[in-house]
């Protein structure tokens, strides 16, 4: 690839200069600024054996040199703007006449003050972009449609069932029902099948969600397939590795304490991932990648609630405790996940041999 070599030294690629120059502005699509026109006016004119110029002179350079259509009163502005960036400096040559020149510290210091400006400029986007990306997760556009109802036209129609798409939708709605319609008559109940699908940066917000809903007293009984134990290379698979030994460590605390939360492995028949509040409302997992629900009031299929309950609740009584598992259970998987669930059972069993429970 072509390089700029100054005196022997190989500076940058030549793709490299010019990006360079398009992230500081210098350069756009590839054509120069009227700030770099006049900077490479002024350089071009040093070459030449001057050692400064007028304005009138480095205008009269645009216009000849580089058939740039600037005004001089837009030249004039430039300077100045160039001038307080610190690319180019002003002298005096026995003329009441400004003079510009340029050197290799003007032409550092200038682009060090441009490339500052930029990186406080795109923090600031950053915050500003990391603040409403932060709304736009958290937004739900159920509520707000029914609140758009309700201040418009009087009414608030209910929600008998919805499509759900992506992971992000699925637990808005899922924490929204946790929020507003739970309660400690209301069994949670949840199944969850596709465990590697909802390992992203998110996983252990939407646990804490359940961990606090059951420190309201409202009973959740969370269901868990075996694909959280055939999970075999941590690291690739994004597994929150201190988060599930503390999570243990809750679950065994709220056992002690009657927190009614407890999570127990299904190994039945592979079924829909799902989530019901009492027999009123449920959301089921319709596909994996890419993730898409339903969302169904009792109101819209109450029958498909009742036979989804019915069959959890057979599930749940064959079902053993995540804390419970034996060694002999969890060495037919044999995988990272596995044994790492295997060390910190028996770390619990061993603290409470210590103390006698």
């Amino acid at each position: 690839m072509e390089k700029i070599v100054t005196k022997g030294m190989d500076i940058l690629t030549f793709e490299d200069f010019k990006e360079s120059l398009s992230i500081l502005g210098l350069v756009d699509d590839e054509k120069p600024s009227s700030e770099m026109l006049i900077l490479q006016a002024i350089l071009q004119s040093l070459s030449q054996g001057n050692t400064s110029l007028t304005s009138k002179e480095i205008y009269s350079t645009l216009v000849t040199s580089f058939g740039a259509s600037l005004t001089r009163p837009w030249v004039q502005r430039l300077l100045k703007k160039l001038e307080t960036t610190g690319l180019i400096k002003t002298v005096t040559e026995g003329s009441y006449r400004k003079h510009y020149t340029a050197d290799i510290n003007t032409v550092i210091s200038g682009l060090e003050a441009i490339r500052k400006n930029q990186i406080q400029e795109i923090e600031e986007q950053k915050e500003y972009l990391e603040d409403r990306l932060e709304i736009l997760s958290k937004l739900n556009c159920s509520q707000l449609a029914q609140q758009l109802f309700e201040t418009y036209s009087d009414e608030r129609p209910t929600v008998k069932a919805r499509f759900l798409k992506g992971l992000n939708e699925i637990h808005i709605v899922l924490n929204d029902l946790m929020e507003t319609s739970a309660d400690p008559n209301s069994k949670i109940r949840v199944i969850l099948q596709w465990v590697q699908s909802t390992l992203d940066d998110h996983v252990e917000n939407r646990m804490q969600k359940f961990l606090r809903t059951a420190m309201k007293g409202i009973e959740i009984q969370y269901l868990v397939g075996p694909e959280l134990l055939e999970i075999d290379d941590i690291e690739k698979s994004g597994f929150p590795v201190d988060f599930f030994k503390q999570m243990l460590q809750v679950l065994d605390g709220f056992r002690k304490q009657g927190i009614p939360f407890t999570v127990r492995l299904y190994e039945g028949p592979r079924t829909y991932s799902h989530l019901t509040i009492g027999s009123e409302q449920m959301v089921l997992i319709i596909t994996e990648n890419p993730m898409t629900a339903i969302y169904v009031s009792r109101d819209f299929n109450p029958d498909m609630i009742d036979n989804v309950c019915e069959a959890f609740d057979k599930e749940w009584v064959q079902a053993i405790p995540l804390l419970d598992l034996t060694p002999e259970i969890l060495n037919k998987y044999d995988t990272q996940v596995s044994r790492l669930l295997s060390d910190a059972i028996e770390d619990i069993r061993e603290k409470q041999s210590n103390h006698g429970e």
